[in-house]
């Protein structure tokens, strides 16, 4: 009788596994055992404590999933809020700062009265650099124009390469710098 029983068991997994959802096979194996509860009280109150025995840690455990991830999805979801606020904090500070660099722009060339010197202006340097910053500058631009880092268009890039290299001869030649 016990061997029946676990059959029928056996086969509404399979048949629940098909369908993937362990609540139709519960629903089943209820209907089930109610129904052979009803008609033979011995064999319907062994198939209720089978099934009872059977899904009831099955049950907590998807309980405890269940918690776990609506647990998890409150945190990502507060850590997303914390980072959100952050990054429109950040934004709010940058474009503070990009507001003040502007002004003072615009200060310091109303104060100097003149404008800053093409020469200096192509490579991207102010005329009053020091003299280690226009050094770094010129090393920056060696390794990042070099023909041989543009192998496909090598000539524009000899080009680039030279044009960068003119301006800071001329600007070592102003300074009095060594090459």
């Amino acid at each position: 009788m016990i061997a029946i029983i676990e059959f029928l068991v056996e086969s509404l997994e399979e048949q629940a596994q098909r369908l993937r959802s362990m609540t139709v096979l519960r629903t089943i194996l209820a209907v089930f055992s109610l129904a052979m509860l009803a008609y033979t009280p011995t064999i319907g109150g062994l198939l209720v404590w089978a099934t009872a025995i059977r899904y009831a840690p099955l049950a907590l455990h998807e309980r405890e999933q269940r918690q776990r991830m609506a647990w998890a999805r409150r945190t990502a979801d507060d850590n997303a809020e914390a980072a959100s606020e952050a990054l429109r904090q950040l934004q709010a500070h940058s474009a503070a700062l990009e507001q003040e660099i502007d002004r003072l722009h615009a200060r310091e060339a109303t104060q100097s009265g003149m404008e800053i010197d093409p020469l200096y202006r192509t490579v991207g340097l102010h005329e009053r650099a020091p003299d280690w910053l226009v050094v770094a500058a010129r090393r920056a631009y060696r390794a990042n124009l070099h023909p041989d880092r543009h192998p496909r268009h090598r000539e524009q890039a000899h080009d680039r390469f030279v044009r960068a290299e003119a301006v800071f001869d001329t600007i070592y030649a102003q300074r009095q710098l060594r090459a």
